[in-house]
């Protein structure tokens, strides 16, 4: 699947082509950018195949997970439910400049009230989706009006 990101004046779009051709897209503002590269750097590295992109490719629309018509969040599965998690961890890493003392305890703490086991996470991976979700952002900062990222998941 392609995603393409694509920087506006004043609207970015986030557009998923899927293989045999169908294709979903949402408007997005520069948070849902960074979740969403976040999403992609995450479910690659972790290779998950049931997070939000995996979802996508398997004929979900990107908006379905806002409006919760086709789908609620208890229909979710816990691969998704657990990519989530460990995104919004990251972007709080992120965010705050500075990494958890343990991520583990982190993701374990959040994780009990959705029914997810502990985890335990390598820290090469950790440090791996913080190097490509850095140059994904910063290609993404340098990205000119009206031009396009193009990822393959």
């Amino acid at each position: 699947m392609d995603i393409i990101f694509k920087k506006g004046n004043t609207k970015n779009t986030i557009t998923c082509k899927r293989s045999e051709s169908s294709s979903t897209w949402m408007e997005a503002d520069r948070f849902m950018i960074a979740h969403d590269l976040t999403h992609f750097a995450v479910e690659k590295q972790l290779q998950i195949g049931k997070g939000f992109y995996g979802l996508v490719a398997s004929g979900l629309d990107i908006t379905d997970f806002e409006k919760k018509q086709k789908i609620t969040p208890q229909q979710l599965p816990k691969e998704s439910i657990k990519t989530e998690l460990i995104v919004n961890l990251i972007l709080t890493e992120r965010h705050d400049g500075k990494k958890f003392e343990s991520f583990d305890e982190a993701f374990n703490s959040l994780s009990k009230q959705f029914g997810i086991s502990n985890e335990k996470f390598d820290a090469d991976d950790l440090n791996k989706i913080h190097s490509q979700l850095n140059e994904l952002l910063n290609h993404w900062a340098m990205l000119p009006v009206n031009e396009s990222m193009i990822i393959k998941l």
